[in-house]
């Protein structure tokens, strides 16, 4: 089992490899990942809730074809002192 978010991935081994993943969890990875460019880190509002408070981030959103705006927000730093 794999966790992306909040959300758990069973990859069934059906057929021959490449094995494909799919559901709502990978296609929010996927826009994230998308959306963050090269060399950025995107993270959702729930992990954000999460880890906001040790990273330096602004809420920013990422354009998608069919569910328009989903809100996100862009890593700048990681102070090196993150103890809570």
């Amino acid at each position: 089992m794999l966790r992306i978010g909040e959300t758990d991935l069973v990859l069934e081994a059906l057929g021959a490899p490449p094995r494909t993943v799919i559901g709502d969890a990978v296609n929010r990875a996927s826009r994230y990942c998308d959306g963050a460019g090269g060399g950025a880190v995107l993270m959702s509002p729930a992990v954000h809730q999460r880890v906001g408070q040790l990273v330096e981030a602004e809420a920013v959103s990422v354009a998608t074809t069919h569910e328009g705006q989903q809100p996100a927000y862009r890593v700048h730093r990681i102070p090196d002192d993150t103890t809570p």
